[in-house]
C-alpha cells in the first residue's frame, strides 16, 4: 500500500493507474489487508481525492476513478470503525458517483448514454462500495439516509418501466436498499410509510415478471372463465423465461421487502389500500411457487427461500390468495425437467385438486420441505418454510384439510414408530425431538393444529414420547383440558379398521410388542404345586435368616401388625 500512495499523484495520471491495477489485482480477492490505520488513512484520502464532485475541479480519467473506486471498495471490506471512508463527505462523494443523487432520470441517461460503458463501471462500482461501508458501520446507514439515497433507488426503480435501466444497475441497487433497510428500522420505517415503498417494489416485482401486464385478481363464481386463462398465461410466460439473472434480482428485491414489511402486520393496522398491495404481492408469491421448481438450480433454490422468507410476513387474512383455482393445471403449463435419478420430492405432480381448489401452492412447499431434509441442511434453515405452513393452516380451513390428509393421513395397519421411515411425516416426527428445541416447537405446533388441538390425536400420530414436549409446554402433559387458540368444526376423527385392530404402544406410536408367553402355561398340575412349595420353602428360610419378615395375617387373611398380634395372643 505504501509504494502505491507513492503513484498516487494527479499529475502522473498513467504511473497511478498502473500502481492501482497492480493493487487491485493483487488483492481482488484479499478480505484482509493488514495495514495500520495510519497508512489506510492517507491511502483512502488519497484515493478520495481522486473522486472530485465539486465544479471546477481538476479534471481525473474516468479509468483512473475506475481502479480507485474498486481500490476504496476492497478496503472498505475491512471493519475499523470511523475512518476517513465513513465520514458523510466520503459518503456524498461515492452517492454522486452512483448516480443517486436529486435528477435521477438526468444521471441514469448520462450513465447509458455513454457508450463506453466507464460510466456504468463507475456507478456499479460505488454502489458495491458504499454497501461494503454500511454494512460494516451501522451508522453510515443513517448518514446515506440523510442524503437521501433510498428515496434515489425508489425513484430510480420507478424508470424502469419507461427507461432502459441495466441489470448490473438494477442488482446492486436492490442490494444497496436491502442493506440499507436491514440495518436501520427508521429509514425501513420511512420506505413503508410515507415513502410508499412496498407498493413500488411489489409493482417493480410485477414489471420484471411480466412487463407490467395487469395483476388478475382471485378467480371466483361468474368471473372464472374470464380470470382463468389470463392467470394460466401469466403462469406460462413466466416459468418460460426465468432466467438465473431474474432470479437472483427478484431475491434481492423480496429481502427487501421483508425488511420493509417486517413486524408491520403486528404493530399497526393495515388500510384495504395497503391489504390490496398485501394480496397482489401474495398473487405474484404464487406464480413464484408454481413456476420454479426446487431442483432447477441454486439461485432457483434460494429464490423459493426469499419467498417464504416474504410470506412470513403477508397477514393471514392473505392465505386465500395461494389457492389456485382448479381450472388451472400447472404440471401441463410448466413441464418442469425431473431428474429421474433426483428423490428429493414428496410429489413430482404439482397439481392436487382440494375441494375446488388446486394446492399447487403448498405442494411446492412441501417439496421445497423434502428438498432441505434430503440435501442434509441444517433443521433451522426449516424454520420458516415450517411456520408458513403453520400459519396458513392456523388461518384457512381449505390449507389445515389438506395439509391434514397429506401428513396426518389416517392411519391403517401399524408396523412401525412414527419417527421410523423415509416418508415426510416420519422425518419431520424426528424432528419434534431434534436437538435445539426451535424446529421441534414448530413442527409439534403444526401437528397440533392439523389435530384440531386435540391431544389424543396429537399422541395417535406421534406417539406420547415425541408429544410430550409441546404437552409440557401447553399444561396437557396430565390430561389437563386446555382452551383452543383457534375455532374448528367438531367432526369425530375416523380410525380406519386396520389401525383399530392393530396393537398400539402409546408412548413411541409404533406396534407394542407381542405379550411374552407364560411358563406355567406347558407345566403340569403336579409341576405347578412343586414350584409352589419350592417357593415357600425359599421365603420361609428367608424368613428364618431374618433377611426378611412375613406380615402376620388375622383369621380373616387380613394382614395385622405385630402390636395388633401381641394384644389378641393376651
Amino acid at each position: 500500500m505504501e509504494a502505491v500512495l507513492n503513484e498516487l499523484d494527479v499529475n502522473t495520471s498513467e504511473k497511478a493507474l498502473s500502481a492501482l491495477k497492480k493493487f487491485n489485482a493483487k488483492n481482488f480477492k484479499n478480505f484482509s489487508l493488514g495495514e495500520s490505520a495510519e497508512v489506510r488513512e492517507r491511502f483512502c484520502s488519497s484515493l478520495l481525492e481522486l473522486l472530485p464532485i465539486e465544479e471546477g475541479a481538476v479534471a481525473i480519467p474516468v479509468k483512473l476513478q475506475i481502479e480507485a473506486i474498486i481500490s476504496l471498495r476492497i478496503v472498505s471490506r475491512e471493519q475499523y470503525g470511523n475512518t476517513k471512508l465513513t465520514s458523510s463527505q466520503s459518503l456524498k462523494k461515492l452517492l454522486k458517483f452512483t448516480g443517486l443523487d436529486i435528477d435521477v432520470k438526468s444521471t441514469l441517461s448520462q450513465i447509458t448514454s455513454d457508450n463506453s460503458g466507464l460510466s456504468m463501471q463507475v456507478a456499479i462500482e460505488s454502489l458495491k462500495c458504499v454497501g461494503n461501508i454500511v454494512l460494516k458501520k451501522e451508522s453510515s446507514a443513517c448518514a446515506c439516509g440523510e442524503l437521501g439515497a433510498h428515496k434515489a433507488i425508489l425513484e430510480r426503480m420507478k424508470l424502469w418501466q419507461t427507461e432502459t435501466v441495466p441489470y448490473d444497475l438494477k442488482f446492486f441497487d436492490m442490494r444497496l436498499l436491502f442493506i440499507l433497510t436491514a440495518v436501520d428500522t427508521k429509514i425501513r420505517g420511512t420506505i413503508h410509510g410515507e415513502l410508499n415503498g412496498f407498493h413500488k417494489v411489489v409493482c417493480a416485482i410485477d414489471y420484471l415478471m411480466f412487463g407490467g401486464a395487469e395483476q388478475p385478481s382471485q378467480p371466483s363464481g361468474s368471473d372464472a372463465a374470464t380470470l382463468v386463462p389470463q392467470l394460466v398465461c401469466r403462469v406460462a410466460v413466466y416459468a418460460a423465461n426465468i432466467s438465473n439473472d431474474s432470479a437472483a434480482l427478484l431475491s434481492e428485491m423480496l429481502k427487501t421487502i421483508f425488511n420493509i414489511t417486517l413486524n408491520w402486520c403486528d404493530k399497526e393496522d393495515i388500510n384495504k389500500e395497503q391489504m390490496l398491495v398485501f394480496k397482489c404481492f401474495t398473487h405474484l408469491l404464487r406464480v413464484l411457487f408454481v413456476s420454479i421448481h426446487p431442483h432447477r438450480g441454486t439461485n432457483e433454490l434460494k429464490l423459493i427461500s426469499h419467498c417464504i422468507d416474504a410470506l412470513m410476513n403477508v397477514p393471514v387474512s392473505c392465505s386465500g390468495c395461494l389457492l389456485l383455482p382448479a381450472q388451472v393445471k400447472v404440471d401441463e403449463l410448466l413441464q418442469h425437467q425431473i431428474d429421474p435419478n433426483m428423490q428429493l420430492l414428496y410429489s413430482e405432480k404439482l397439481d392436487k385438486v382440494y375441494t375446488d381448489y388446486n394446492m399447487a401452492v403448498f405442494v411446492s412447499l412441501l417439496n421445497f420441505v423434502c428438498a432441505k431434509l434430503s440435501l442434509g441442511e441444517e433443521s433451522s434453515a426449516l424454520m420458516p418454510v415450517m411456520a408458513v405452513l403453520r400459519i396458513n393452516a392456523a388461518g384457512n380451513r381449505t390449507v389445515r384439510k389438506f395439509l391434514r390428509q397429506e401428513l396426518l393421513p389416517p392411519l391403517g395397519r401399524v408396523e412401525s414408530r412414527p419417527d421410523f421411515g423415509n416418508s415426510l411425516k416420519s422425518r419431520l416426527v424426528k424432528l419434534m425431538t431434534a436437538a435445539g428445541g426451535s424446529i421441534g416447537s414448530v413442527v409439534a405446533d403444526l401437528f397440533f393444529i392439523l389435530c384440531k388441538e386435540n391431544p389424543k390425536r396429537l399422541v395417535k400420530h406421534t406417539g406420547y414420547g415425541n408429544a410430550a414436549g409441546l404437552l409440557m409446554s401447553r399444561g396437557m402433559l396430565g390430561g389437563v383440558a386446555q382452551p383452543k387458540e383457534y375455532n374448528y368444526s367438531e367432526d369425530e376423527d375416523s380410525d380406519t379398521e386396520e389401525y383399530l385392530q392393530s396393537r398400539i404402544d402409546p408412548v413411541t406410536g409404533g406396534p407394542a410388542p407381542l405379550p411374552e408367553p407364560s411358563p406355567l402355561d406347558s407345566m403340569t398340575e403336579e409341576a405347578k404345586e412343586a414350584e409352589a412349595e419350592k417357593l415357600m420353602g425359599l421365603i420361609d428360610q428367608l424368613n428364618r435368616q431374618g433377611i426378611m419378615r412375613m406380615v402376620p395375617m388375622d383369621k380373616q387373611g387380613n394382614p395385622v401388625s405385630e402390636k395388633d398380634k401381641e394384644s389378641d395372643d393376651q
